[in-house]
């Protein structure tokens, strides 16, 4: 990258950020916001996953957002609720109690915890940036990486979600990096790859339950690889390389099936250490999710109301 396109990527990511951050101070907490408030500072310090959001989500952005709370000190007594509020019965709800009481917490006035806790999902947006540019850039050139920079900085949607505590813009930039790392997994054939693409699927699964559904997509991958004409290979010092490396379409095939297993198995690796080895919370959550999604969801589009939605919600 040469110096004109630094200085390129450094303006529109610094007018990206002035934007999110200006509009961020305007704004009030959204619904879902005071429900995970603070609220990966009382699963690191407890470990215990027994109020209310607790397993609503995976714990990443829970962590991510109280980083805050290295600085500021949470009143513990915020969760100090109801007995029916308090164990795992209670984890899978939103009701945001504590949140409510740490927002309210006169010793930070003008809403200093919440602006510094969405800072974090600001950062996260900002990586996702970077790598809409860095791999427009080496599919198109820098013309279009900047184009798509541009389209990315001024997006509605992105803007929105950039500057809130939610795991939405979590989910978007691990599984767009992880897809990114996929596709150099194959090409490179080395560890860094293999790692790196690992570390992102891991830290997806720990944004959003439905990051799962980045699994079938890399089956999916796979086998668009394996029906192509790439050269598939494998790192040195890969377990049986040797055998992997033969020629025949069954080779091809066990060599992309060992990869996928070493980062799936890399994958969830991380996973277990989001949840201090807990998996059982990671498994609990993901159930309540699938059980939800089986009752429908409430929605509105276009003066209509439904709790199953319309095929062409996100069309229109």
């Amino acid at each position: 990258m040469n110096y004109k396109e630094k200085i390129i990527l450094m303006v529109l990511l610094a007018v990206f950020l002035l934007q999110a951050v200006n509009s961020m101070r305007l704004k009030s907490p959204t619904w879902d916001e005071p429900s995970y408030l603070g609220l990966g500072y009382y699963i690191l310090t407890t470990g215990k996953w027994d109020v209310p959001a607790s397993t609503l989500h995976p714990p990443l952005t829970y962590y991510l957002n109280s980083i805050p709370y290295l600085f500021y000190h949470a009143d513990e007594t915020a969760w100090e609720l109801h007995p029916s509020l308090k164990g795992e019965q209670a984890s899978n709800v939103s009701f945001p109690v504590a949140g409510l009481n740490l927002l309210t917490d006169m010793r930070y006035p003008q809403d200093q915890v919440l602006f510094w806790s969405r800072i974090p999902t600001v950062l996260l947006a900002l990586l996702l940036g970077i790598f809409v540019w860095k791999w427009t850039r080496e599919l198109y050139g820098s013309l279009p990486a900047a184009i798509a920079l541009l389209f990315f900085g001024f997006s509605p949607t992105i803007l929105a979600h950039a500057r809130l505590i939610t795991p939405d813009i979590a989910l978007t930039c691990f599984t767009f990096i992880s897809l990114y790392y996929f596709r150099r997994v194959f090409r490179d054939g080395n560890w860094r790859s293999i790692v790196l693409c690992s570390l992102f699927s891991g830290l997806t699964l720990l944004s959003k339950y439905s990051g799962l559904l980045l699994f079938p997509i890399f089956f999916l991958l796979a086998i668009l690889l394996f029906s192509s004409q790439e050269a598939i290979r494998v790192p040195f010092h890969f377990p049986f390389k040797d055998v992997l490396m033969r020629k025949g379409r069954f080779a091809r095939m066990a060599r992309l099936g060992s990869i996928l297993v070493v980062v799936i198995t890399l994958a969830i690796f991380v996973v277990c250490i989001g949840y201090m080895f807990h998996l059982d919370f990671y498994v609990k959550g993901a159930l309540h999710q699938l059980k939800h999604a089986e009752g429908g969801h409430p929605a509105f589009l276009m003066g209509m109301y439904s709790s199953q939605g319309w095929w062409y919600y996100y069309l229109v």
